[in-house]
């Protein structure tokens, strides 16, 4: 939620992003892969004019409702939706690191009624940023995918 506060992008630039650095060395993987080069990548990119906006406008913009912990959805905007009218039938490849604690393992649910052709791959030593973590593997797998 904090990610659709009006002043998110400028509170995650403030203090030379501190904020938005200890996301990424905090509780979302501990930040084991950030080197010093990549820290330096980060920071440019993130202070690009507009970049940090960019980043928190699709928080901003999704009609998706995170709830509370406790708390049970309802009015969800897109529990009406057809499955049917919104699939898309083209294959689909989803690397999960299973010790993602931004997105839990019910965030997947139901979803190869929207993407009848998934390929799940499970990753049980990676979490939220599993690009950096196993880069390896991300690489192998999508050139699999498409057979490259």
């Amino acid at each position: 939620r904090f990610l659709r506060r009006p002043d998110a992008a400028e509170l995650l630039l403030s203090d030379g992003c501190r904020r938005t650095l200890n996301i990424l060395s905090g509780g979302f993987g501990g930040g084991r892969w950030m080197t010093d080069a990549l820290k330096v990548g980060y920071l440019d990119a993130w202070q690009c004019p507009g970049a940090m906006e960019g980043m928190t406008a699709w928080y901003k913009a999704t009609p998706l409702h995170v709830p509370e912990l406790d708390e049970t959805v309802t009015g969800d905007p897109l529990a009406h939706l057809d499955p049917g009218k919104m699939q898309v039938r083209m294959p689909h490849l989803l690397l999960w690191g299973l010790e993602d604690k931004a997105l839990r393992p019910s965030c997947r649910e139901g979803l190869a009624a929207f993407a009848p052709d998934l390929r799940v791959i499970d990753v049980p030593d990676a979490d939220h940023w599993i690009v950096h973590q196993r880069p390896d593997l991300v690489v192998s797998a999508i050139r699999n995918f498409f057979d490259i």
